[in-house]
């Protein structure tokens, strides 16, 4: 159907060009995109003809256990076939396909490669192929690994047996596949414009994903891998391997514990790394720097950038927070001084008298917590009442901005306010400077999100410590710190 035809209007509906509709219903989820088909004759029509193909065999489960059973399968099968020889007897255009099957059985296995061949045959540039449950020994079409017009490919579940050979693939996205040791040399000289490569959890021969000296990606723009286990020559000349990489992700890949990258076009990093890190990295363009973990990184910057972010997500399920904690704490912070910061402290089941720290004489510049987002998850009220001690301890080296509860039950919202706030008139919380580091505290204020206009409210503490008033499932409960110049002390 030629792109942008109008479709007559009838009994007062507004007239919308088919590929808006199209457009609108590709940008919804495929439940309600198919239920946009019962509107009007014209939005049946464009969901009838859509170029973006999407086959989902969950949808045809049981909703009690969650297992198709023959006949549904049977359903499914039917249903799909039904769609791919109605448009290859209309001689539509297919752009995209999205399937998602059960492949337990060679015939499902032999659907898929059916629905997906015929997809690449109506000129479908787009596949994201999900395969339930993950089988390594059914390998995808050679079809697709060949198809020079490719240019996006998301595989997940499955095996590539074979070489990959799409000349204008600039998007390839690996999850859960088992593949030869050799495939990402093929992909790297058959491949020269791909843009984003992700690879999460997947399987080789020799159980290690293998970075010759000698490979470049030089269109490459974001590299993302997740659960891989990598040697490091990934690392070595790094700027030259990846000239144009801006965003790189590194999630719980073995082989990342002590790493330096060097680039100099690199923007955005994210890490997650549950063992200790130690990094150095050198990126004078830097923007984000992104971490979360069980244990604090130390990582070292190198950059001539000044306005760049960095985001740090700690979480502690059960280790007792000492002053050797803290410390390396207030070390990580002061390594961030010239960036803006976020710090996520998420703190779990404590024993009573397992919290210890001690102080620091040193004068050093302050770094500057943007956001301090507080999780105390199971944690008694002497305890949770010491460890706050402990973080506001800390703005003698560091000041946070804001602090916002992240999980906000009652017992911890009121050693919170009972620890920031010491008194309070109409309008006025007055700051508890009592505290050790909360001298220079000059201004509190309580903030509630109210979800339905997406926006900060001013609160008054009492009633934020009113259970019947919010919910414990709905808060979300912001502190914002205003803290005084303090002296300088010339020794």
């Amino acid at each position: 159907m030629e792109k942008g035809k109008k479709i007559n209007a009838i009994n007062g509906e507004f007239l919308l060009p088919e590929a808006i509709i199209q457009r609108i219903q590709s940008l919804l989820g495929r439940k309600l995109a198919a239920q946009t088909s019962i509107l009007s004759k014209s939005w049946y029509t464009a969901w009838s003809t859509r170029p973006h193909l999407d086959f989902d065999q969950r949808l045809f489960q049981n909703r009690n256990d969650g297992d198709p059973n023959p006949q549904l399968k049977e359903n499914f099968s039917e249903s799909a076939r039904m769609t791919v020889q109605r448009y290859e007897e209309l001689k539509l255009k297919v752009e995209s396909l999205k399937l998602c099957m059960d492949i337990t059985k060679i015939d499902s296995y032999l659907l898929a490669n059916e629905l997906t061949v015929k997809a690449i045959m109506m000129g479908a540039s787009d596949l994201d192929l999900e395969f339930l449950p993950q089988n390594a020994s059914l390998a995808l079409p050679v079809k697709v690994l060949g198809f020079e017009n490719l240019v996006r490919l998301s595989a997940a579940g499955c095996k590539i047996d074979g070489k990959v050979s799409c000349s204008r693939l600039k998007s390839l996205s690996l999850s859960r596949v088992h593949m030869e040791s050799g495939l990402i040399s093929d992909i790297i000289s058959s491949c020269p414009l791909i843009e984003n490569f992700l690879l999460s959890d997947c399987q080789w021969e020799n159980k290690m994903l293998i970075f010759s000296p000698s490979f470049e990606f030089h269109n490459l723009k974001c590299l993302s891998l997740e659960k891989v286990k990598v040697n490091r020559l990934l690392f070595h000349d790094f700027s030259s391997k990846f000239p144009c990489l801006k965003d790189l992700m590194l999630h719980h890949c073995n082989g990342c514990r002590a790493i330096k990258i060097y680039s100099n076009s690199l923007e955005c990093i994210s890490i997650a790394q549950d063992r200790l890190l130690d990094a150095e990295f050198k990126f004078p363009s830097i923007r984000k720097f992104s971490f979360s973990g069980s244990s604090i990184p130390n990582p070292s910057f190198v950059t001539s950038s000044t306005k760049w972010e960095s985001d740090i997500s700690v979480t502690c399920p059960g280790t007792p927070l000492g002053a050797q904690w803290f410390h390396k704490l207030k070390l990580l912070l002061r390594k961030l001084i010239l960036s803006k910061i976020s710090l996520s402290l998420n703190i779990g089941f404590f024993l009573e008298n397992s919290f210890d720290y001690i102080g620091d004489a040193q004068i050093l510049p302050k770094p500057v917590v943007e956001n301090l987002k507080l999780t105390m998850l199971h944690v008694p009220h002497s305890v949770s009442s010491a460890l706050l001690e402990g973080v506001f301890w800390l703005p003698k080296y560091w000041l946070p901005k804001s602090c916002l509860g992240g999980i906000a039950n009652r017992d911890f919202l009121e050693v919170l306010c009972k620890s920031l706030i010491q008194e309070d008139s109409e309008y006025v919380c007055v700051p508890n400077r009592n505290m050790f580091g909360l001298l220079y505290l000059d201004e509190v204020n309580v903030e509630i999100f109210e979800e339905s206009v997406a926006e900060w409210w001013l609160l008054h503490w009492k009633t934020l410590l009113d259970a019947s008033a919010f919910p414990e499932h709905k808060r979300k409960i912001r502190f914002q710190l205003r803290w005084r110049p303090e002296p300088i002390t010339f020794k």
